[in-house]
């Protein structure tokens, strides 16, 4: 705020910074979902106009790339899925880079750090096969959940204290959290 001139504004605002805080965060995950949505919207009518889906009530297992879903769902029920968890991964992304920015102070070390963690993820996603002993992190991944191959098509169970959670609980709490 002092960089931009804006500690006038912080002034102002009755409650102060936590109040210019969260409202700086809900806007930017109120523009996220909205570009999210958006972009959702428009590649499943781009897509569907120019390859069609076929029959969107038939059961996604019935694609050969997701016959091992473990999830009886039918085609379009998928894809409404998917774009809520891109949505979720998306407000994870936002929350993640605001953290690192109020974190970091300085504009250019906030881009540098943010680009730093995606690309740990991306790494990540990559190095560690879904089978393998740390594969709670696979499944954690953004990158992981943002693709649909992977959410839908992928069966794996996590052990937790010897007991086999499915990949999405885990992801979902781990968002969560």
């Amino acid at each position: 705020e002092r960089e931009c001139g804006l500690l006038l504004l912080v002034k102002g605002i009755r409650r102060g910074r936590g109040s210019l805080a969260s409202a700086k965060l809900t806007a930017l995950l109120f523009v996220s979902c909205a570009y999210g949505v958006l972009q959702e919207l428009s590649t499943i009518f781009f897509f569907g106009y120019f390859y069609g889906y076929g029959d969107c009530g038939r059961l996604l297992q019935s694609v050969p790339a997701y016959r091992d879903c473990a999830r009886k769902m039918t085609v379009q029920e998928a894809f409404l899925a998917q774009a809520g968890i891109r949505l979720l991964a998306s407000a994870v992304a936002v929350i993640l880079i605001y953290a690192v920015a109020m974190a970091v102070k300085n504009a250019v070390a906030v881009m540098a750090a943010a680009a730093l963690v995606f690309a740990a993820e991306y790494v990540l996603d990559i190095l560690i096969p879904v089978s393998g002993t740390l594969n709670y992190f696979k499944c954690m991944n953004l990158f992981f959940c943002w693709d649909m191959k992977n959410t839908f098509g992928t069966y794996c169970n996590l052990n937790i204290f010897g007991f086999p959670v499915g990949k999405g609980c885990c992801a979902a709490a781990a968002a969560a959290v």
